[in-house]
């Protein structure tokens, strides 16, 4: 049985793909070169932890994995809560009175939340 995706020796991964790139056409070893550096990148920024995590629950399916960052009663708290979320990621999912939003960007730059889904919401009509 393979070992889960979040289980790797970092150390361990460069050797094997030097030896993957070396027999490997020249889009594919130009592929596995960015992925190197993009692991590089992670553990330089500490942050191999986090990818660990990402890892176990991009692993998991769509339905068991909490999608939902935050939850508001109403539309008002939420849009109140994003004025303050500086920084916030496009693509965040929200609950706001029980119906999931997306925090979205506008042409203009500014934040603002759109009607979304997840794997849960759709689950219902499926069956």
């Amino acid at each position: 049985m393979a070992s889960p995706l979040d289980d790797f020796d970092f150390d361990a991964l460069f050797p094997v793909m030097e030896r993957l790139s070396k027999t490997a056409a020249p889009e594919d070893e130009r592929v596995l070169r960015i992925a190197a550096y993009g692991l590089h990148y992670l553990h330089k920024l500490s942050m191999l932890d986090g990818f660990r995590m990402y890892l176990r629950d991009a692993q998991a399916p769509a339905t068991d994995v909490n999608l939902i960052e935050h939850e508001f009663v109403s539309m008002p708290d939420a849009r109140q809560w994003l004025s303050q979320a500086h920084g916030q990621d496009v693509g965040t999912l929200v609950r706001i009175a029980g119906r999931t939003h997306a925090v979205w960007r506008e042409a203009s730059g500014e934040l603002t939340l759109v009607p979304s889904l997840t794997p849960q919401d759709l689950e219902p009509h499926t069956k």
